[in-house]
């Protein structure tokens, strides 16, 4: 039997809200008319002019039970799965798999070109959890772009599985379910749910999810940047992925070979070293020069990759 979606997330009590627009550098963020998936789809459509939605789907909980919602509510135009190359193949498999099973028509994009995080980690060494938005700028907001631009510029929105209440990092810097960057549409139907409302969902209406969850790697694989790696982790990978494994040990031998003087001091995979708030900002600042086409990834860090890293990037679940 069909779940009734309206009554499995049921309505939130109506709230006016501030129309002003909250602007956070070069993002615009949009406060919904209602807080209800039903509402913030329509607001898209009525006041933003939104008309095509693709869903961003990584293969894990958020992105599998808001895909599903909104191909139930007639709304789905696709999938968007983005290969990162520093992913778990696996996780793409498992994607291609779920929307042939679904008949839901999925693009996979890469980042171009495809050897980007290569070319990132022989700059700048492994990224450090400081310097996430960076390698998410280059691997995801800059390939989600490309796609919006040259699948419909005018009427696309890219629709996310983010939730206010996942993570702290979310709760303070994602204020509202709409945003733009002028260009980029964002859309997240599933804002104001919680993690029990999302996990009933999904087992409610016979989902699955990246088999990396069940594997224990507690994120669907599609980005393994490394920026916020646990412990455990990296021997983990020799087993979930050999070709990803020895990726990374090749990597790691090409910084030491061929890397700047700058890039030799963050040489491992997942190795959380320490870097001053001075060198850090220097680092921000030379990434941001060098590419001031990716700078409003600064405002969109938690849209653009979230939990998806690892657990580390949830800096604290927080759920209501």
């Amino acid at each position: 039997m069909k779940t009734d979606q309206k009554t499995l997330f049921g309505e939130k009590p109506f709230k006016i809200r501030n129309k002003k627009i909250i602007k956070s550098g070069v993002i615009k963020f949009y406060p919904p008319t209602k807080e209800t998936p039903e509402s913030i789809i329509e607001d898209l459509e009525t006041i933003h002019g939104r008309t095509k939605f693709y869903s961003l789907f990584s293969g894990g909980k958020d992105s599998m039970s808001t895909t599903h919602w909104l191909d139930s509510v007639g709304k789905l135009e696709a999938v968007v799965h983005i290969k990162t190359n520093i992913g778990l193949q696996m996780t793409t498999d498992f994607v291609r798999e779920i929307c042939e099973k679904q008949g839901w028509k999925l693009f996979i994009i890469e980042p171009n070109p495809k050897f980007t995080y290569a070319s990132f980690v022989l700059q700048y060494g492994f990224p450090l959890p400081a310097f996430h938005r960076l390698i998410m700028g280059k691997l995801k907001y800059k390939t989600m772009r490309d796609f919006a631009l040259t699948i419909d510029r005018k009427n696309h929105c890219l629709i996310s599985g983010v939730r206010k209440f996942e993570s702290v990092r979310r709760m303070g810097n994602f204020p509202y379910p709409i945003q733009t960057d002028g260009v980029l549409y964002f859309g997240c139907p599933m804002f104001y749910k919680s993690s029990e409302e999302t996990y009933r969902y999904v087992h409610e209406n016979n989902l699955t999810i990246s088999p990396a969850y069940s594997k224990g790697l507690g994120t669907s694989g599609e980005c393994m940047c490394g920026s916020f790696a646990v412990a455990g982790q990296k021997s983990m990978l020799r087993d979930l992925d050999s070709k990803l494994a020895d990726y990374i040990e090749w990597l790691e031998d090409g910084i030491q070979r061929f890397g700047t003087n700058h890039a030799r001091r963050y040489p491992k995979w997942g190795g959380m070293a320490k870097m001053s708030e001075l060198e850090q900002q220097q680092q921000l600042d030379g990434f941001f020069k060098d590419n001031p086409d990716l700078k409003a990834v600064n405002d969109m860090e938690s849209m653009v990759c979230g939990a998806e890293c690892g657990p580390g990037s949830m800096k604290g679940a927080l759920d209501y």
